[in-house]
């Protein structure tokens, strides 16, 4: 009897190390970004408390591009409910493609990711930190520059 409550927690417990390592690394997550790091030219990223004090960051090396599109590849599902969070900091990505379009994320607190196509995206990890372990020198960014709600 002892053995076989020792085996169903060994199973319960690797049931559990699977399932936090899907929502750590995404898989079978539908992805936020609908193309890969190649067909990215540039990417500005923007930060704001207040619009009018937003700042902007552009990344065009492709080594830099990569890097920020591996760290927007997480665990993304639909969500459903209405954005419930009051405050904090807005971190905006505007992807130019090799193919002369745009796509643009808006992450808002908390842990809400507003995609181009109007959908919305809830994730576990906290997207603005890609702003500020981006080694881009930072500049001030005109209010009418910045990434738009769609919806």
């Amino acid at each position: 009897m002892k053995r076989k409550k020792i085996v169903r927690t060994v199973i319960l417990c690797a049931a559990v190390l699977l399932a936090a390592c899907a929502l750590k690394w995404g898989w079978g997550a539908p992805p936020l970004m609908p193309f890969d790091a190649a067909a990215v030219e540039q990417i500005e990223l923007y930060r704001y408390d207040v619009p009018a004090a937003a700042e902007k960051k552009t990344v065009s090396d492709p080594a830099q591009v990569a890097w920020v599109c591996d760290r927007l590849s997480v665990w993304a599902f639909p969500w459903p409910f209405a954005n419930t969070g009051a405050g904090g900091g807005v971190a905006s990505f505007r992807f130019h493609l090799a193919d002369g379009t745009t796509y643009e994320l808006i992450c808002t607190p908390p842990h809400t990711v507003h995609r181009a196509d109007g959908s919305t995206r809830c994730t576990l990890t906290e997207l603005e930190q890609i702003w500020y372990d981006c080694a881009a020198a930072a500049a001030p960014a005109p209010q009418d520059e910045l990434p738009v709600l769609r919806g």
